[in-house]
């Protein structure tokens, strides 16, 4: 048998058209000529060069039929007829050569249900291209979908290709037009989006869509004019047209109240004009919103306004004790030492009631917030906080009490800009090294692990506890890992490796290293009989178990161990397993040449294992990548048939798609955690998990339609404990019970890098 790789064609049609195999042995063992005349294998095989060789499939159509007619007693012209008139998407000739197969008196019966599958969906489309428009409908929706997918990927020329694509199919819908107005936004061309808007709206019809894209327009119109009004706003403030550049900048800010950078500039410009109540108008609300670096910016402003916006105290400054109130003050402080945070809170109000306002005053209300922050009065707290910072802007310990409080609320991003304050304002090495691990923990809380990396490097480097720090790194690969995000644990043992030493560390990274477990399995039509073995490799095994009849159905290797799958599968037909040092291509070759198609490809310490099995596919081909891009799998489905093996081997990428496969309307995920979320998703819309792989950080997860294939399920192992796999054992077994079958046992082995 010969088999076309790597062609280039249009669509998965033609791709069958092309790979057809030469003649039945789909269902037949090889040698099958010999039981017919010379001239009858002479004319199959003449007809299958039409097809792999000329690629002229009408050809083979008229030699098949005009084989049928002298030979009615063979099958297998009857069957290739019926795959042709598939791959012409001749959908009628199809059901009607599938049905006289199915009644021909040599038809194999434990191909029935396999057979009534193809004929039902061969009815369903019919019915469906009975509809011009349902066809119109069907590729309209395959480019628009199209066009999303390179649109996500960043491949903005194919997506507007696409989505121009798509109004041609059906130039009467909107959705295509705003498609490509996307994707002119995404380039800055409003002009050309608002060209392809206005067409959307002319032809929308929903008012949800037609206020939706509206929005867009208007969006779109907005941008362009806050682009020439920023400019015109830079170019007073080079020009030292100070005022008028304040005033243009706070009539931006006015009209797109989002944009605090314009209202910085303005307060910022006011400032250097001399208008300091403008100015400080301006920057009150800055100090709570927008980004930290915004807001840390907008209170230091309004600390340095401060002398020119109330008189300036007379005298030294003085201490606490000789300020109005002071004595009340002090029973306020003793009061909270008691941790009576009530009495202190009223305590101190009166004592701000009695004084007016001045840098002396801090203390008082740094106390009363510290009142505020253990009765819980968050709000308050942080007001007054924020207004001892103001009247004294020189202590760090204010913005350290702050941040607290702000941590306590849930407002991450400022306590960290309040942490970098008090940083700034600090002068003991200590200190800054101990606020440092403050911050490290608070970009740890926001996932921002590289920064907090860059302060926990930082603070060690200066003293700080680093078997505290490495203990903190320990724990969070740890959980990360039990959340199936492998890299970012990965990426947690590493750093935590590079910070310190710690014995316990080092044991449960070689674990996880090493070793990392999930099982998916899916629902089936019935009931079949499981196997599983796991450890070293067993030959004899496997073949005591092909003998009984069972068929190898997953093979992985971790941990340097095998895991071997096997099952009571009438579907499946011989198998062969072939090891090679090298990528095995010659093999693949090999194997295709003799019926056979790949399964399995798996790599390990001494080379490559190749499992290949008898089907009735049309065809396969296969890829290799170093690293995995969505646009080309989604491509190399649509031309080159379903996805039947992923798998990340050896530092690349091995991809093989067939023809012929009952697999169809592929779905690709990925994810850096494992794909739980998404399996559980597509299994409610009725897709079956069929391939599932791990790779550079990244799990990716293959998603099909098929007869006969049910919900998906997920079973998962505690990843750093051997009780973790005996319990993974059990409920492998407790499935098999229950009606379902395994798709995957996967061991990931994590890469040191």
């Amino acid at each position: 048998m010969t088999m076309i790789i790597d062609l280039s064609r249009s669509s998965a049609a033609q791709l069958l058209r092309t790979c057809l195999l030469s003649c039945s042995l789909l269902f037949f063992p090889a040698g099958s000529h010999a039981e017919t005349s010379d001239d009858f294998a002479a004319r199959m095989d003449a007809a299958a060069a039409l097809i792999v060789t000329a690629r002229d499939a009408e050809g083979a159509i008229a030699a098949y039929l005009a084989i049928q007619k002298d030979h009615p007693d063979e099958i297998r012209p009857v069957y290739n007829l019926a795959r042709l008139f598939v791959t012409e998407e001749d959908w009628t000739a199809a059901r009607e050569w599938f049905l006289r197969y199915r009644d021909h008196p040599a038809f194999p019966e434990d191909r029935r249900a396999d057979v009534d599958a193809q004929i039902s969906g061969l009815e369903e489309l019919i019915s469906n291209d009975a509809d011009p428009e349902m066809r119109k409908a069907r590729q309209y929706q395959g480019a628009l979908e199209d066009a999303r997918a390179f649109l996500e990927t960043g491949d903005r020329e194919r997506a507007f290709s696409e989505a121009r694509i798509a109004s041609s199919i059906d130039p009467d819908r909107p959705e295509a037009y705003a498609m490509a107005a996307a994707v002119l936004m995404e380039d800055g061309d409003c002009e050309g989006a608002n060209a392809f808007l206005s067409q959307g709206l002319e032809l929308a019809k929903d008012g949800a869509a037609r206020a939706l894209l509206g929005q867009a327009a208007t969006a779109c119109e907005e941008t362009a004019d806050y682009a020439e009004r920023t400019a015109a706003a830079k170019e007073a403030f080079q020009d030292d047209r100070i005022e008028e550049a304040a005033d243009l900048y706070a009539k931006i800010a006015e009209d797109f109240p989002e944009d605090a950078e314009s209202a910085l500039a303005a307060a910022t410009a006011y400032a250097l004009a001399g208008e300091y109540a403008k100015s400080a108008d301006l920057l009150r609300p800055l100090s709570d919103i927008g980004t930290p670096a915004i807001a840390a910016e907008a209170r230091n402003k309004l600390a340095q306004l401060a002398p020119f916006l109330r008189p300036a105290a007379p005298g030294t400054r003085a201490v606490a004790k000789e300020l109005p109130g002071a004595d009340i003050y002090a029973r306020g402080v003793n009061a909270l030492d008691d941790d009576d945070a009530n009495a202190a809170r009223i305590l101190f109000d009166e004592a701000i009631r009695q004084i007016h306002l001045s840098a002396d005053m801090a203390d008082y209300f740094l106390a009363r917030g510290r009142a505020r922050g253990k009765l819980e009065e968050l709000e308050g707290a942080i007001a007054d906080y924020r207004l001892a910072s103001l009247l004294d802007p020189t202590r760090s310990e204010t913005h350290v009490a702050l941040a607290s409080i702000l941590v306590k609320a849930n407002r991450i991003p400022q306590a960290v800009s309040e942490l970098s304050t008090a940083m700034r304002l600090e002068t003991q090495d200590e200190r800054i090294a101990g606020l440092r691990v403050m911050r490290g923990r608070l970009h740890e809380r926001a996932e921002d692990f590289d920064s907090a990396f860059e302060d926990f490097s930082a603070a060690v480097a200066a003293g700080a506890d680093a078997a505290a720090i490495v203990k903190t790194y320990h724990e969070r690969a740890v959980l990360l890992a039990l959340r199936g995000r492998l890299r970012d644990a990965r990426q947690a043992f590493v750093r935590g490796r590079q910070l310190g030493q710690s014995d316990a560390l080092e044991r449960d990274y070689e674990a996880f290293r090493k070793v990392t477990f999930a099982v998916v399995n899916r629902s089936s039509a019935g009931r079949r009989t499981e196997v599983y073995r796991s450890g070293d490799w067993d030959g004899d095994w496997i073949k005591e178990k092909w003998n009984a009849g069972y068929s190898l159905t997953d093979l992985t290797w971790g941990h340097d161990k095998w895991t071997v799958v096997m099952a009571m599968d009438d579907a499946l037909g011989g198998q062969r397993l072939r090891f090679s040092e090298e990528f095995p291509k010659d093999e693949i070759k090999a194997a295709w040449d003799e019926n056979y198609f790949v399964d399995r490809i798996v790599a390990f310490d001494s080379g490559w294992m190749l499992v290949a099995t008898e089907r009735d596919y049309t065809g396969q081909s296969w890829v290799t990548r170093d690293t995995l891009d969505k646009a080309e799998v989604m491509s190399r489905i649509r031309e080159e048939g379903a996805i039947t093996e992923l798998a990340f081997a050896d530092g690349s990428w091995v991809m093989v798609n067939s023809q012929g496969s009952d697999l169809r309307d592929q779905k690709v995920e990925t994810d850096t955690s494992f794909p739980e979320t998404a399996i559980r998703t597509w299994s409610k819309r009725g897709y079956a998990l069929t391939r599932l792989a791990y790779g550079e950080g990244v799990w990716w997860a293959v998603f099909s339609k098929s007869n006969g294939l049910g919900a998906s399920d997920i079973f998962s192992a505690n990843l750093l404990t051997g009780e973790g796999v005996a319990s993974l054992e059990r409920q492998i077994l407790d499935g098999w019970e229950t009606g379902m079958h395994s798709l995957y046992f996967s061991q990931v082995v994590i890469d040191e890098k």
